[in-house]
């Protein structure tokens, strides 16, 4: 990974390569490009917003980066409770390439720990790569959350 990446303005501090709020950094910024390279225009939100994406379909995606695996899978814990969330992407930065997992909100409980096996076949494994599962914009809508 690129440790002289620059971050949005509103990171009132210099943020240390590879500290836990770098690497969170580093799998939004990923997904937001990944999301737009399959069309679907986005922006970052600030610094604790209670999400990480809005896209122009209106969705409200929470991003999780793993970075090692546990179990032969990435293992997050996903926690929604007061959060108005439609989707997480989980980043799992442990293989030669990025690997992205989009789960709809409706799919987990408000609480709970999941672990995606992958290369392997798992429970969380549909989701894989699934950015046809988000949205997308209807014509005229802003990008405003």
């Amino acid at each position: 990974m690129n440790e002289t990446m620059t971050f949005p303005q509103d990171y009132r501090k210099p943020v240390a390569p590879y500290s836990k709020m770098w690497k969170g950094i580093v799998g939004e910024k990923l997904a937001s490009e990944i999301l737009k390279q399959h069309g679907i225009d986005n922006q970052l939100m600030p610094h604790r917003h209670p999400f990480d994406i809005f896209t122009s379909g209106r969705e409200r995606i929470d991003v999780k980066s793993v970075w090692r695996k546990t179990g032969g899978g990435y293992s997050v814990y996903l926690d929604k409770q007061g959060k108005e969330i439609d989707a997480y992407i989980i980043v799992g930065l442990a293989d030669s390439e990025p690997v992205f997992f989009v789960l709809p909100a409706t799919c987990v409980p408000d609480v709970c720990g999941i672990s995606i096996r992958w290369p392997k076949r798992g429970k969380w494994t549909w989701t894989h790569n699934r950015f046809d599962l988000l949205q997308p914009a209807a014509s005229g809508e802003s990008e405003k959350a």
